[in-house]
């Protein structure tokens, strides 16, 4: 789980270590902040590529990226389109434009979709497709759901390569409702329970005592959970949570409840996410 990262601009998952995203050939961007040397060089180097830049401006490149400013993004309602009511609201947050090879397009969706509304994903993409009467060899578009950061795996994708494919990662609310309802029925004492909106294994975890042990319950959909023993070792209000048997020297996936009550899903490289404190009733 802790080996893969999301490309920032097709979404799909991908090695941490590689170089580009075999799906599109973009470079393999990193999420964690690099200190050293480089902290200082860093804003150096920028501000002498800005100057460059500007020295050598070509707005006739077609190989230039360039990214549309945010304060072109409109906030869309489903009213705001006759032809499209069906919609549910949504606004572009970031449009990414390499002409004439590739657009890459964030879309932050105002909510959870159900299974049936899935569809409603592909006309959603024809719209924000001919929003830039440009014609591109591939358009990428990344849907968010609220409180999903940017550029951290998406929700749900639709991309021209060059035909449509539409491709869900997350949890639509038949999916999340299903968790609960699982997450409701763990036998024992529940200690906490977090949401994890990680695309591909996010979903309802809950820490449960029961018989005098301790285990972590993910629940991702309807299924059966993914169920972990784990010991606990607490640091003031700091508690880390260890798979029974491993040692902390050895390579593997534990987690941290924070300071702030969160939940953080951690490996040997670092925090892998953050599941927010779940404040609804797992009964509802």
């Amino acid at each position: 789980m802790g080996k893969l990262t999301s490309c920032g601009d097709c979404g799909h998952q991908i090695s941490r270590k590689a170089k580009t995203c075999p799906g599109c050939g973009a470079p393999n961007k990193p999420t964690r902040k690099q200190y050293g040397c480089g902290s200082v060089l860093g804003p150096l180097i920028v501000i002498g590529l800005i100057i460059w830049g500007f020295s050598h401006l070509d707005s006739g490149s077609p190989t230039s990226p360039r990214t549309t400013p945010s304060s072109r993004s409109v906030r869309r309602t489903a009213s705001a389109d006759q032809s499209n009511p069906i919609l549910p609201p949504y606004e572009v947050i970031s449009n990414e434009l390499t002409p004439p090879y590739k657009r890459s397009v964030s879309v932050r969706l105002s909510r959870r979709l159900t299974k049936r509304e899935l569809a409603l994903l592909a006309l959603l993409a024809k719209e924000v497709k001919a929003s830039d009467s440009s014609q591109y060899q591939r358009t990428f578009i990344l849907h968010y759901l609220p409180g999903m950061v940017l550029n951290s795996g998406a929700w749900a994708t639709t991309h021209y390569n060059p035909k449509l494919e539409v491709k869900i990662s997350g949890l639509t609310i038949e999916a999340l409702e299903g968790a609960k309802k699982g997450a409701a029925a763990e036998r024992g004492k529940v200690l906490g329970c977090w949401l994890d909106l990680t695309p591909f294994a996010g979903g309802v975890l809950i820490v449960v005592a029961r018989d005098g042990r301790m285990f972590v319950a993910q629940y991702i959909n309807e299924g059966p959970p993914m169920i972990t023993e784990v010991v606990e070792e607490r640091s003031g209000k700091r508690r880390t949570l260890r798979t029974v048997g491993m040692k902390p020297s050895e390579p593997q996936d534990y987690w941290v409840i924070n300071e702030a009550g969160e939940l953080e899903i951690r490996d040997e490289a670092g925090i892998i996410a953050t599941a927010k404190p779940y404040g609804g009733s797992l009964k509802a």
